[in-house]
């Protein structure tokens, strides 16, 4: 499995971030013991990464995508508004309430890149 965990690395680059080629390699390596069916399973690994290099996305729902926190607060910020426009202020417990959506969403997510 030697080679093919170089041209692995070799294609997929190892330099910055997680090598998903070379981890799935080494750790097929460590727990599979018949070499067909690991050479089997790296082309696999190899074939799927290409793949999900060279997948097409939709343009406006990465821009969505993009842009989910901020879209978020402004419609709480309007929802805010609106309550207050009309009347009926908001009350902080249901605020803070609402932004526990745009906050776990920021949680999970992470920081954007």
């Amino acid at each position: 499995m030697g080679w093919l965990s170089k041209v692995g690395g070799f294609l997929f680059g190892t330099g910055g971030g997680v090598n998903v080629v070379s981890k799935s390699l080494d750790l097929a390596s460590e727990y599979i013991e018949d070499p067909d069916k690991r050479n089997d399973l790296a082309v696999r690994v190899i074939e799927a990464n290409i793949a999900s290099n060279n997948a097409q996305t939709i343009p406006w729902v990465d821009a969505l995508h993009k842009m989910g926190r901020q879209l978020m607060m402004f419609a709480l910020m309007f929802m805010y508004y609106y309550s207050w426009k009309s009347g009926n202020p908001m009350p902080f417990e249901d605020l803070a309430l609402l932004a526990a959506g745009p906050g776990v969403y920021t949680l999970l997510k992470g920081k954007g890149k």
